[in-house]
């Protein structure tokens, strides 16, 4: 049909086909003179390397509700455990220290905090261990959302993230500061 690019052109009324001008595939730059040669060698298909392919990762999606679901649950309960140690250490209410023998804070670590929320969904996970290990899957999806993205939780004594997931699980966690529930 006339206006639409089949592969070739006209050459004063000759049909020219540009199969003899497409320049074979190689594995380096391929430089183009001219706007038509150069549409036509963008549609050169380069040969697809025979290697075997990844195993393309499985996307965990959940609904909102449900990541804020725990991502509450959870920052909640590092808040009470803030609390109670302010009150275990003797603060009164303006906030002063009260008694001298005040121990230092105990932080909890991801993995006490993946735990302490996988007890609380017992009764939703059953006997079922297939349902355990995709609750604490998700559980380590939202706290590493939460502190590598939303920064509602920050990591404690280390500048850095960890490298392993073994690592990780020994992470000391707090909810941060300037986060309010």
């Amino acid at each position: 049909h006339p206006g639409e690019y089949n592969g070739e052109a006209e050459d004063n009324g000759n049909v020219v086909s540009r199969e003899q001008d497409r320049p074979t595939p190689s594995t380096g730059p391929t430089t183009a003179t001219t706007d038509t040669e150069a549409k036509v060698t963008a549609t050169v298909e380069q040969p697809r390397p025979t290697k075997k392919r990844k195993k393309s990762k499985k996307k965990t999606q959940i609904t909102f509700e449900q990541f804020e679901a725990i991502s509450n649950a959870i920052a909640t309960y590092l808040r009470s455990l803030e609390n109670d140690s302010n009150v275990s250490m003797g603060e009164n209410d303006e906030g002063k220290l009260g008694s001298a023998t005040a121990t230092p804070k105990k932080y909890v670590t991801w993995g006490e905090v993946v735990e302490w929320y996988l007890e609380q969904c017992e009764e939703q996970i059953g006997d079922s261990l297939e349902e355990l290990e995709r609750m604490r899957k998700l559980t380590n999806l939202v706290i590493r959302r939460l502190i590598d993205v939303d920064n509602i939780l920050i990591r404690i004594g280390s500048s850095e993230a960890a490298t392993s997931r073994e690592e990780e699980q020994l992470t000391r966690i707090a909810v941060h500061p300037n986060f309010v529930a």
